[in-house]
């Protein structure tokens, strides 16, 4: 049988990281997500219920990051590492994770810079743009 795994997400976009020569994806399912190997999209991994629901994914290395309301928490394969929270005041929109770096933004465009894995908060960009999308290349190529 094939599987699709826009039948069963919730409509958010999925997150894709790379381990060695394996892909996985994280799909959410309300709240709750899911991860799966990307060759024959078989599930590895279903995370724990939160208290809210999922309003963005992030992944990076071992790190799942999932925005759930105003606060970010942070898995490393089945762990939980961290819970980010008291900087939003309005759901987080947007997860880019970079290095030991995790920077998010809400609704109001108010922008977190986060390290892992102390969840330190390393600088903030007040509202006033509405980000559409956060990107960091996986390499820099002179």
């Amino acid at each position: 049988p094939y599987r699709a795994v826009g039948l069963v997400s919730a409509g958010l976009p999925v997150a894709v990281v790379q381990h060695g020569g394996e892909t996985f994806v994280t799909a959410s399912l309300g709240r709750t997500f899911q991860i799966y190997n990307c060759a024959k999209l078989r599930q590895v991994f279903v995370g724990p219920s939160l208290p809210a629901g999922i309003t963005a994914l992030g992944a990076h290395d071992d790190y799942t990051l999932v925005a759930c309301g105003t606060a970010v928490v942070v898995y490393k394969r089945a762990e939980l590492v961290a819970t980010l929270e008291g900087e939003h005041t309005a759901p987080v929109r947007h997860l880019l994770a970079m290095g030991s770096s995790v920077v998010s933004v809400d609704a109001t465009g108010l922008l977190v810079a986060w390290q892992l894995p102390s969840g330190e908060v390393a600088g903030r960009l007040h509202p006033g743009f509405a980000a559409s999308a956060l990107c960091h290349p996986a390499t820099y190529l002179n």
